[in-house]
């Protein structure tokens, strides 16, 4: 891989919270131990039920996860863009992969499996409490999303969510969120219908504009205010 490719793969690791809380070495030791692979639109970086645990980075596009619930029907539970991070440990207990995680667009992603972790933790012992704290991220992230949608009105539950998908790729407005508005109202509980009258909202308040199968993020404080609404 050319330097000049490494270094940009190094500074959306660096972006990443659960990283930047280490020590500058670390995107370093997680770009050697882990796997990068790119993936067309529509493949899997693996299915729910997976017996092989471990933690994904998206480095570039976007990935949606599902999770089976009754009836047989997948319900879309996560979306995860440049610099997100997903996934779990077999280290301090569970079990299999708990979701399905798809590329929704062409996507790069770094993959370290429970075995590269293992491996890497022989130079760096301190891998596993970083990966504790990122597997707390992740629950909180989950608990604040399930009181979302029972305390917050339509209006404020997308703001929150909006604002939510752009932190993650730690860039300032415009701030691009390759998601459809059907992928929206499933996040957040909402119809299309209703997604796509809130999003007309925002757009002439001049919080987003809206694109094909992707919205850009223009006024972050002004979402913030819409979530208090």
């Amino acid at each position: 891989m050319a330097q000049p490719e490494t270094d940009r793969i190094l500074a959306i690791l660096r972006r990443a919270a659960w990283v930047a809380a280490a020590d500058d070495g670390l995107p370093a030791a997680l770009l050697e131990a882990g796997r990068l692979l790119r993936l067309p639109a529509g493949a899997w970086t693996h299915g729910e039920g997976d017996p092989d645990a471990g933690i994904v980075v998206v480095i570039d596009g976007a990935l949606q996860l599902f999770t089976e619930a009754p009836g047989d029907r997948q319900v879309l539970v996560g979306h995860v863009e440049q610099g997100g991070t997903f996934g779990q440990t077999t280290r301090f207990g569970g079990g299999p992969r708990i979701v399905t995680a798809i590329a929704v667009t062409p996507s790069l992603v770094l993959t370290l499996s429970d075995g590269a972790l293992g491996r890497l933790a022989a130079s760096r012992p301190d891998i596993w409490r970083i990966i504790t704290g990122l597997a707390y991220a992740q629950l909180r992230i989950t608990v604040r999303m399930l009181a979302e949608t029972v305390a917050l009105p339509p209006r404020a539950r997308l703001a929150s969510r909006l604002l939510a998908l752009a932190a993650m790729k730690k860039e300032t407005p415009p701030i691009v969120l390759s998601i459809g508005q059907q992928s929206l109202g499933e996040l957040v509980g909402l119809t299309r219908k209703t997604v796509n009258g809130l999003l007309q909202d925002f757009a002439r308040e001049g919080l987003v504009r809206l694109r094909y199968a992707r919205l850009e993020i223009v006024d972050v404080k002004g979402l913030e205010a819409a979530t208090h609404a």
